[in-house]
């Protein structure tokens, strides 16, 4: 029974995986460690009794938190727990190199089979291994090897030492199929060093490790950034503009957080820019300013907001616990970017982590939070906290 179980997930992660590649990260990656998460929680299959098993719930379930991201959400059980723990899940720490990732070093998609899981996860750790060896390794001075590994074999590595461990204490026997990493390349007469490649994000799909070449792929931030602040507009310009076009003068003026002087020269132009100094004022305008360098003018200006800047700005945000600022600034977002399926998901989870901080807010108000939580499976965890 342990068997086909674990089979049946492993199959079925591979193929939830496959299909949020194919579908969701091909055209629109997450770009941070945020939005990563979040697209982990939200995307997933209705399986049976379980219900809806997300990628993250899944990713816990069969590596028994080896790989866990818990930088933003505390882990939270799930609401068909008492399902999970029926079926008993073999924890086998080799189904990591069965278990295609969104990491540089995913492993080649393979499908199980129950009669002979335990080769095939022996097969998948050393051929991964044969692998990723080759990507790239160099010689020190000292006649060493350095075999540079993703950090996906380290965590594996870790888990089996507790796992020896453990079993030393308790004078069980279940790591006797589970390989040490050193062991792996005891064999060879160089002396080897192994060197770990942090994590970073690749979402490739490897069909077959002989015909892959390995890419390294790093998520490069642009941090650079135009503060307008810093800059001052020439006022020979300001005079010929006003003489052309005063609304130009005017708006480079508003920019740049200078008193426009085109104002102080006519009424009739206070009445003219009544509107767009309501618009420029407006409360979401000023919730939104955090991501154009608090400039509010060129707020109201642009159209379009960079989906990138905003999740770079929920992140810096939630490791500051600026929830309920978070949450401000997501109402004030335009509906065209409110509706995103993410986002959606996103203000839910901030929605549940406020509600559960219990002390923090009055009752009153933890009911209107709950009514606003539209994800019915985030709803029902938040009300059994």
């Amino acid at each position: 029974m342990g068997d086909e179980t674990l089979t049946f997930f492993l199959n079925t992660w591979n193929l939830m995986f496959l299909h949020a590649i194919l579908t969701v990260w091909a055209n629109h990656p997450p770009f941070n460690n945020l939005q990563h998460t979040i697209s982990l929680m939200s995307i997933g299959y209705l399986i049976g009794d379980l219900g809806l098993v997300t990628l993250a719930a899944l990713r816990s379930k069969l590596l028994n938190n080896i790989i866990l991201d818990d930088e933003f959400f505390m882990q939270i059980e799930e609401l068909n727990e008492s399902a999970w723990q029926d079926l008993d899940i073999t924890h086998d720490p080799r189904v990591i190199f069965v278990m295609a990732n969104e990491f540089f070093g995913t492993p080649c998609i393979r499908i199980c089979k129950t009669e002979s899981l335990n080769e095939d996860l022996s097969n998948a750790f050393h051929e991964y291994l044969n692998h990723y060896s080759c990507y790239k390794s160099t010689q020190n001075i000292e006649k060493q090897k350095i075999i540079l590994l993703p950090e996906i074999v380290e965590r594996y590595q870790t888990s089996i030492s507790q796992n020896t461990k453990n079993d030393l204490q308790s004078n069980n026997s279940n790591s006797k199929n589970l390989f040490s990493i050193n062991n792996y390349f005891e064999s060879s007469d160089e002396n080897i060093i192994i060197q770990y490649i942090p994590f970073s994000y690749s979402y490739s799909i490897i069909l077959k490790y002989s015909t892959y070449i390995n890419p390294h792929h790093h998520k490069q931030i642009n941090q650079y950034k135009v503060v307008w602040g810093n800059h001052s507009i020439r006022s020979s310009l300001l005079q010929y503009l006003e003489k052309q076009c005063w609304i130009v003068s005017y708006l480079l003026q508003r920019i740049n957080n200078e008193n426009p002087t085109i104002l102080e020269n006519s009424c009739d132009n206070l009445k003219r820019t009544a509107c767009l100094e309501n618009l420029i004022t407006a409360f979401w305008i000023k919730e939104l300013k955090l991501i154009f360098e608090n400039n509010q003018t060129l707020t109201a200006i642009y159209e379009k907001i960079s989906t990138q800047k905003l999740w770079f700005h929920f992140e810096h945000m939630l490791k500051e616990n600026k929830w309920n600022a978070c949450l401000k600034f997501i109402d004030a977002l335009p509906t065209y970017i409110a509706l995103n399926s993410e986002l959606q998901y996103f203000r839910d989870k901030i929605l549940s982590y406020i509600i559960s901080e219990k002390n923090a807010i009055p009752n009153a108000k933890i009911l209107q939070y709950l009514y606003q939580i539209k994800d019915v499976y985030i709803l029902s965890q938040t009300i059994f906290i």
